[in-house]
């Protein structure tokens, strides 16, 4: 049987404490304050979508590349899927 490799892998590196909600496509959620200095991984086979509670306290890698701040220390984001859809 071929194993089954997942497209998407999403890291956030917390510099601020950060609440993070990450849902994946098979409809797993997760859900905590991440505190500084920490790291997370997911892996899915589609979109991540995020909401995010300080959005200058994180920074995310996707497949390995470094993303774009997403806003500002105290920034809330809602619904942000990654990778955006076209």
């Amino acid at each position: 049987m071929a194993s089954v490799t997942s497209p998407y892998r999403l890291v956030a590196r917390v510099s601020e404490p950060t609440w993070l909600r990450v849902r994946t496509d098979d409809g797993r959620l997760t859900e905590e304050t991440v505190p500084a200095g920490q790291v997370r991984e997911w892996v899915s086979n589609g979109p991540f979508v995020l909401t995010i509670g300080n959005a200058g306290g994180v920074s995310f890698e996707l497949n390995g590349r470094v993303l774009p701040p997403l806003g500002p220390s105290g920034a809330v984001i809602s619904r942000l899927v990654l990778p955006p859809q076209q």
